[in-house]
């Protein structure tokens, strides 16, 4: 029995250090994502359309994570999925102009 308490024990410890690393890593994302969602606010406010436009291709118009894809018809709208798009498309569709449903995403091109 003592030396599974000490397993045990042992074992608590480290998952308890993979705990602390975690949070570290969680709390560092969250001061990055911070820094992301600032410049994006920046840019959209910014006069240099370069800038407004690198900006803005990194983050999805639905939730905010890192854009992959745009729009496959007018190119402007970027998103992280096929499904951001889809709950998005009610109100991106009359920026689209297009009527159906939303068309298949494309790969982002490289900037």
């Amino acid at each position: 029995i003592k030396i599974l308490v000490g397993s045990l024990s042992s074992r608590v410890e480290e998952i308890e250090q993979k705990v602390i690393t975690l949070n570290k890593t969680i709390e560092s994302l969250k001061s990055e994502l911070a820094v992301i969602r600032r410049l994006a606010s920046q840019s959209r406010t910014s006069h240099s359309p370069d800038k407004q436009y690198h900006i803005r291709s990194l983050t999805c118009e639905s939730c905010d994570e890192t854009a992959l894809f745009k729009c496959g018809d007018c190119h402007n709208a970027r998103y992280c999925s096929m499904t951001c798009q889809m709950v998005h498309w009610s109100l991106h569709v009359e920026s689209c102009g297009l009527n159906d449903a939303p068309i298949i995403i494309e790969e982002e091109e490289a900037i």
